[in-house]
This record gives C-alpha cells, structure tokens and sequence, in this order.
C-alpha cells in the first residue's frame, strides 16, 4: 500500500498518492451551546461528535461538539467501566448536551466542505462509531520535558513506531476502534516546553507550530500517511481532542476553539 503524503496548502490539502487524502476543514462558527440560564455560550474545552448522514453514496458526516468529558478514559467517577467508544442516536434538543450548530462535511469537487445543515439533516443523522483510544506519554514511560533522551518511537504491541516530529506531547498516539491503525502524534516548534516555576511562571507548551501525524497499519509496521500541519492551540490539548470515527476517518483539531481541523481518510475496511 503506497504510502500518502501531505503538507497543508490553503483549505486543503497536497497528496502525493491516491491510497488516502488528507483535507483541512474551516467551520464557518464557534462551536455554542446554551447554558443552564439559556444564554449561548462559546464551548470549552471541545471535543467533536460526529454522526453519520443518510441517503448519501459516500459517508457524508455531520460534525456536532460537546464539551470534553471523560472521552479515552477507561474507569470513570466511583469506579465505573468506561468504553473508550462512543455512538449515539441524534437528540431531539442537542443544545445542552452537545452544540447548538451542526455541520455536514462532504467530499465535493476532489476537497472536503463544510455547511451547516437545517434541522430535518440533523435530526435524521445516524450514529457512527467513534474511538478515543489514547496512548499516553506516562504510559510509554516518555518525558515531555526532556530533549536529550526522550525517545523517537512508541512502542505499541511489540512494534515500534517513529515520530516524525521533534516533539512529543501528553497524548502520543490514538489507536483506531478495531487496531487496524495507529496514528502516532508529535509536533516541531521554536518555542520548548517548559515546567511551572510557580505563580508567575506556570509553563506550558508553545502554542504555534507544526503538527506531525503519521498512520501506521498497527499489525505490520507500514506507515500509510504522514502529514504535517500547523497549529495554534498547546499540542497535548489537541492530541488529547483527535477522535477516529470508525477505521475510516481521523480527525485533530489544529486550532484553540476547533474551527479548522484536519481530516485523515484511510482505505476503505
């Protein structure tokens, strides 16, 4: 299988092959919800929430958002079971529980786009399975924070697996649904990260950079796609916020409010 290359280039995106594609996609508006004293308010943190809409001969998604929970956790509160996927029937009134705006994104003139949909679109949407399987830094015994001798590669199932970029953050990789693919995440910028050095000095990671993800079929060791694009939000917030729908899509947001994301389409299952 041809391996697929990408480099942002305006609202979409350069592929070298046809095995895949990768898009980058602009919402045209924050992602609002309405509070418990009914005012709209702007969501954050964010994570998305995407369905699937009928009667299309491809998978025309619809994209909707809610406020990031305990997505990618495996026990929650009291020391429930959680499941690290999530798929649920589209809600009658979605403005408390997931965003006021919806939008469906499809594959139209060789780019992805995005548009907001009325509400008989939204209301048909039908679930699709949705993956948070994170690996994190922590379990990969990788420090953040230091540049000597952090390690360039996971290790997932006995294999390795390199990173492209210079950096590593809090969340490393995502596993797809079925362990069909990896997408191991890191990033290059001119600004380090740096720890907390009290009140006035609270660290952090640079906020503006390049993003590195590369996908890899988790059972050979083949990288399918590498892709680069730059970001401005802290690298472990957006990592930690990518989300596989199926085996089919991976999708990061690469901005603070999750306006413009990028989105991964893998060989058909």
């Amino acid at each position: 299988m041809a391996l697929v290359f990408a480099i942002e280039n305006g609202s979409s995106s350069v592929v070298a092959k046809a095995q895949g594609r990768v898009d980058v996609l602009r919402f045209p508006d924050d992602w609002t919800r309405i509070d418990s004293k009914g005012n709209e308010v702007v969501m954050d943190p964010v994570i998305y929430k995407i369905w699937r809409l009928p009667g299309t001969g491809n998978d025309e998604l619809l994209f909707g958002a809610a406020n990031r929970g305990l997505e990618g956790e495996t026990i929650g509160y009291g020391g429930t079971k959680l499941k690290q996927e999530w798929a649920e029937p589209m809600v009658q009134a979605p403005e408390r529980k997931y965003s006021k705006n919806f939008f469906a994104v499809s594959f139209v003139e060789g780019r992805a786009r995005a548009r907001k949909v009325s509400e008989e679109e939204r209301i048909r949407a039908e679930p699709i399975l949705n993956g948070y399987r994170y690996i994190s830094a922590d379990s990969q015994g990788i420090d953040a924070f230091d540049d000597k001798s952090r390690p360039s590669s996971l290790r997932y199932e006995g294999r390795l697996f390199a990173k492209t970029g210079r950096a590593w953050g809090d969340t490393v990789g995502i596993v797809s649904p079925s362990g069909r693919w990896l997408a191991v995440l890191s990033y290059t910028s001119r600004g380090k990260r740096t720890q907390s050095r009290g009140v006035l000095d609270e660290g952090g990671e640079p906020e503006s950079g390049i993003a590195h993800i590369d996908i890899y079929n988790a059972a050979t060791g083949e990288k399918i796609v590498a892709t680069e694009q730059s970001f401005n939000s802290a690298p472990s917030s957006i990592f930690y916020e990518s989300v596989w729908v199926k085996d089919r899509y991976f999708v990061m947001p690469l901005d603070f409010f999750q306006r413009r994301c990028v989105l991964i389409t893998l060989p058909d299952e």
